[in-house]
């Protein structure tokens, strides 16, 4: 029996040796399998795949020219290479770095580039092969540029009898930078300081921005994400001062020019089309009056005259402002029932008054005056020269010239509802009274003499 159980020790004594000369065996084996690959074969080769490209120019020919990358926004390169098997494992996508060549780049362009790749320190790479070799780049120079902001405020509505006055709507600040490629600054036509607030105004309002908006000059919106290029330098918020306008519909009334103070107005009849408009006031409300008054020349009312009147002219002269669909509005005099008749007019029939108390005597040297008078059919077939007032009221009137032309103002003693129409002139002269002389600088000198 003792002797089977030192049998059994003996056995796994024997075993447990023979496993320790295995191991030991087994390590020097593949040491000297190291060492002879080592020394036999010292390089390996190998790939490494899907390793970043970086487009950073810093440093380069591009960046010194104002440079940067704008397509692609991101590329990836296999790298195949030998390499000392010790750097083997330190060569792997981390720690290589891809990169483009820009040192041959100066000016801005689509052109491919040459692909390069650099191991850490300390690792060498040879023989290698980079797929794909050249990458297609966008470059551009990179500025900046001064835009006029406008406002845009599409849920606000003036409340009713309200509206807003879209002109005066102004931004503050009302300038904002933009940095991005100069290509695309360049198309740049339109920047919106933007409110999507929904609200009812009832009285002028400031309003705060809630973002950007730019517009390209084919109406395309600007990317202004993360990745866009573009870039607003002053992005804080902008005050949107929005003036809200109290509304009026007036009527349209003529004031009608030129009327002696013996015709009645009241017995022209005459439609305006529309008859009524309606307005705002850009300052005070105390503007809106009604009617609204504009200006007709009563000598220019022939039979059956027309007239369209721009309304926003108008309104400007008044500092208001038009709020209808409309841009002009018409002024028609209506004809039926009467007519017109020419009437011929010696210089004996016109009276001249006010001359100036200087030493020249004034005359009127046209013979013949015809004059064009419109009234009733009843009351012109009977008006007679005798009828009218023809009078050259030279009060006020410049008479530097020897012979000039002046207006002459033409009345119905007889009548309140015939008027003369067209620019009636007549011709005046002046010339030196009796005894008087003109000296050589012009002045008169007077050389009567008494006894």
């Amino acid at each position: 029996m003792n002797l089977l159980k030192n049998i059994k020790k003996q056995n796994i004594k024997e075993a447990q040796t023979n496993v320790k000369l295995f191991l030991v065996a087994f390590v020097c084996a593949i040491a000297c399998w190291l060492i002879i690959a080592m020394t036999k074969y010292p390089f390996d080769t190998k790939i490494v795949t899907n390793i970043p490209v970086s487009f950073d120019t810093t440093g380069t020919e591009a960046a010194e020219n104002g440079l940067k990358v704008l397509n692609p926004d991101t590329a990836r390169v296999n790298v195949k290479f030998d390499c000392s098997r010790t750097d083997s494992n330190k060569l792997d996508g981390s720690s290589i770095r891809a990169y483009l060549d820009f040192d041959s780049v100066t000016a801005p362009g689509t052109r491919p580039l040459t692909v390069k790749v650099e191991g850490p320190n300390g690792a060498t790479m040879s023989n290698v092969r980079i797929t794909p070799a050249t990458i297609t780049v966008e470059l551009d120079q990179f500025s900046h540029k001064e835009f006029a902001l406008e406002a845009k405020i599409p849920k606000i509505t003036p409340a009713d009898g309200k509206s807003l006055n879209n002109d005066e709507i102004t931004c503050s600040p009302a300038m904002i930078s933009v940095t991005g490629p100069s290509s695309q600054l360049a198309r740049i036509a339109k920047c919106y300081a933007v409110c999507d607030k929904s609200e009812v105004l009832d009285s002028t309002k400031t309003l705060n921005s809630e973002r950007f908006e730019l517009l390209y000059d084919d109406g395309t919106p600007v990317d202004l994400s993360e990745k866009s290029h573009i870039k607003i330098e002053n992005s804080s918020i902008v005050s949107i001062y929005v003036p809200v306008l109290t509304l009026k519909t007036v009527h349209l009334k003529p004031q009608f020019i030129g009327a002696p103070s013996s015709f009645d107005t009241r017995c022209l009849d005459y439609t305006i089309t529309p008859e009524t408009v309606t307005i705002a006031a850009k300052t005070s409300d105390t503007n809106l009056t009604n009617p609204l008054q504009f200006k007709i020349e009563l000598s220019a009312l022939d039979i059956d005259y027309s007239q369209d009147i721009d309304l926003n002219s108008l309104l400007a002269a008044n500092n208001l402002m038009n709020i209808s669909d409309i841009a002009t509005f018409n002024f028609k005099l209506n004809s039926d029932g009467l007519a017109s008749k020419e009437i011929a007019l010696t210089k004996d029939d016109i009276n001249l008054l006010n001359q100036p108390s200087d030493d020249y005597n004034y005359e009127i040297i046209r013979d013949r005056l015809v004059v064009k008078l419109v009234g009733p059919s009843d009351v012109i077939e009977n008006i007679t020269a005798k009828d009218l007032s023809a009078v050259v009221d030279l009060l006020g009137a410049d008479v530097s010239m020897n012979q000039f032309q002046y207006d002459v103002t033409i009345s119905c003693n007889t009548h309140n509802n015939v008027w003369a129409v067209g620019n009636s002139k007549v011709t005046v002269k002046k010339t030196l009274k009796e005894g008087v002389t003109t000296q050589a600088n012009g002045s008169s000198v007077n050389t009567t003499s008494t006894n």
